[in-house]
C-alpha cells in the first residue's frame, strides 16, 4: 500500500493537463525512482496500490504531472512493469482470501493543503506565488485556475466523503481499511464521524516523515479505531535525526499480517528492527468495542508490545496452506497461515498484493476488484475513452474489475453506453474492444456536474 508523495519533492516533472495517452517517462523518474528501486523477490509481482500526496501535485503548486501518475496505471510503456495501480484520485479495491476478505478505500485528502491563493505560500497547493500567472491550469479536468483551486479540492473532498460513507456501509468484507495521504489530525471532525459511524477498522496514512502506530492509547482521538502513519519511506528529511543503527522511527515501513480475526501490524525500522507489534480486531459500525471470538489465539500472544530486536532467522513456513501455528509452534486452525505460496487446484500460483508483505509467498489473492471514481468522472481525463486504448493488467493471476462511470466517448471504443466495467485477466495490454462488460458491476453516479 502506497500512501503518496511518490515523487519527492515536486511530483512528476511534466505539466498537468496533457492527454492521458501522452504519458511517458522522458524524465526517467518512473524508471529510476520507482521501477528499478522496488524490484526483486517479493516486489516483482505484487500490485502497487496507491494514492497521491501533496508533493505529487507539486508541493506548493498544483500543476505538476499528478494526472500522469494516474495515467501511468493505464499506459502501455516500455518502462512499465504493470504493477502501478492508481487508477483515479479515489477508488476501492476488494481482496479475497480463502476464508475472509479485505476492502480497501483509497481517498485523496489534499484538500487539507489547498488554501486560498494568498495563504501560506510554502505549504499551499493553490499558492499564487508558486503557481505561474500564465499556464496555472490543468485544463478541463481541473483545477482550471489558481482561484478555482481551493474550490476544486473542496468539491473533490465532499464527493469522496459521500462515496466513502456509502461504500463502507455497503461493504460485505470482513475488514474495511481506508488508505490516504494526510493523517487524521487533518480533518479530525470528519474522520471521527466517518470511522465511528461507518465501521472503519483501520486508517493507513503518511505525510509525516516518521513511523507511528496509534491504537488504544488515550491520545488516539479515533480510539478504538487504530491509525498508522507510515511516512518514513523517503523524502529529503525526517521529522527527527535517525540513528546509524536504525533504532528509531524516522525511516522504515509497516508490515501487516492479515487473518479473518486479526491484523498484526509490525513497525520495522531502516535498520531492520521491529519497533513495535500491535494486533487489532474488526468492529461493527457504531461499536466502541471490537468483535470477540471464543477460542481465538492472537498473533500477538507471546510477543512484547513494545520495541523488539530484529529476528535473526526467518520463521519456518507452515506445513500446508490450510493450517496455521499459534503460540510456541502449536497447531492452531484459527490462525490463517500466510507463509506458503498459494496455488489453485491446477497448481497455478494465485498471486500476491504489495500492501501486506515483501515476501511473495504471503497474502494469497483469489481475486481483486476495483471500484473507481473521482478523476474518471472529470471531462478530459477518462483514460480509456479513445480508440485503441490499452490496459496493462497487473498479473496473470489476479482478476481485476474496474467499475467504470459512463464513458464520454463510448462509441469511439466500440462499447455500448451501458458498459459497466472491465475485467482484466492477462498481463499483456488488451484493447478495450476485446474486453467483455462485467455484468456484476454497477456504475457510480457522476461526481461533478
Amino acid at each position: 500500500l502506497n500512501v503518496g508523495d511518490n515523487f519527492y519533492w515536486g511530483g512528476v516533472t511534466v505539466k498537468c493537463g496533457a492527454p492521458p495517452g501522452d504519458c511517458n517517462d522522458a524524465s526517467g523518474q518512473w524508471r529510476y525512482v520507482y521501477e528499478t528501486i522496488y524490484e526483486g523477490i517479493g516486489l516483482d509481482l505484487p500490485q502497487w496500490l496507491g494514492v497521491l500526496g501533496n508533493h505529487d501535485f507539486g508541493g506548493y503548486m498544483f500543476t505538476s504531472g499528478w494526472d500522469q501518475a494516474i495515467a501511468y496505471t493505464w499506459a502501455d510503456l516500455p518502462s512499465s512493469t504493470g504493477r502501478w495501480l492508481t487508477p483515479a484520485l479515489y477508488y476501492g479495491v476488494k481482496v479475497r482470501y480463502s476464508d475472509f476478505s479485505v476492502e480497501y478505500f483509497f481517498v485523496d485528502t489534499n484538500v487539507f493543503d489547498a488554501y486560498e491563493p494568498h495563504a501560506d505560500p510554502n505549504h499551499n497547493l493553490c499558492s499564487k506565488l508558486h503557481n505561474l500567472e500564465d499556464g496555472a491550469t490543468c485544463g478541463v479536468q481541473g483545477p482550471m485556475s489558481v482561484e478555482e483551486c481551493p474550490k476544486w479540492f473542496k468539491r473533490l473532498w465532499e464527493a469522496e466523503v459521500d462515496w466513502l460513507e456509502r461504500g463502507v456501509d455497503a461493504s460485505k468484507a470482513d475488514w474495511q481499511v481506508v488508505v490516504t495521504h494526510f493523517p487524521p489530525e487533518h480533518g479530525i471532525h470528519d474522520w471521527k464521524r466517518i470511522v465511528h459511524n461507518h465501521g472503519v477498522d483501520l486508517l493507513i496514512t503518511g505525510h509525516r516523515h516518521q513511523q507511528e502506530v496509534h491504537f488504544d492509547e488515550h491520545e488516539n482521538f479515533l480510539r478504538p479505531v487504530p491509525y498508522i502513519v507510515s511516512g518514513g519511506g523517503g523524502g529529503i528529511t525526517s521529522e527527527g535525526p535517525p540513528e546509524a543503527d536504525g533504532t528509531d522511527d524516522m525511516y522504515g515501513f509497516m508490515d501487516l499480517t492479515l487473518t479473518r480475526e486479526e491484523i498484526m501490524i509490525e513497525a520495522i525500522s531502516h535498520g531492520g528492527q521491529i519497533r513495535s507489534t500491535t494486533c487489532i480486531r474488526p468492529r461493527n459500525a457504531g461499536d466502541m468495542e471490537t468483535r470477540r471470538s471464543d477460542g481465538f489465539s492472537s498473533l500477538c500472544r507471546g510477543r512484547p508490545r513494545g520495541h523488539q530486536p530484529a529476528p535473526m532467522t526467518p520463521a519456518p513456513a507452515p506445513a500446508s496452506a490450510s493450517s496455521g501455528f499459534g503460540e510456541a509452534g502449536q497447531h492452531d486452525e484459527s490462525v490463517v497461515p500466510l507463509q506458503e505460496m498459494p496455488v489453485d487446484a491446477n497448481g497455478k500460483f494465485l498471486g500476491s498484493v504489495a500492501s501486506l508483505d515483501t515476501d511473495p509467498g504471503l497474502v494469497p489473492v483469489e481475486s481483486l476488484q476495483a471500484d473507481f471514481g473521482g478523476v474518471g468522472h472529470e471531462p478530459g481525463l477518462w483514460p480509456v475513452a479513445t480508440e485503441g486504448s490499452a490496459f496493462a493488467a497487473p498479473t496473470e493471476t489476479a482478476e481485476v474489475g474496474f467499475r467504470a462511470p459512463a464513458i464520454p466517448s463510448a462509441a469511439a471504443v466500440g462499447a455500448s453506453p451501458d458498459f459497466g466495467g472491465l475485467v482484466l485477466t492477462t498481463p499483456r495490454p488488451v484493447a478495450l474492444e476485446k474486453l467483455a462488460p462485467a455484468s456484476d458491476f454497477t456504475t457510480p453516479q457522476p461526481v461533478f456536474a
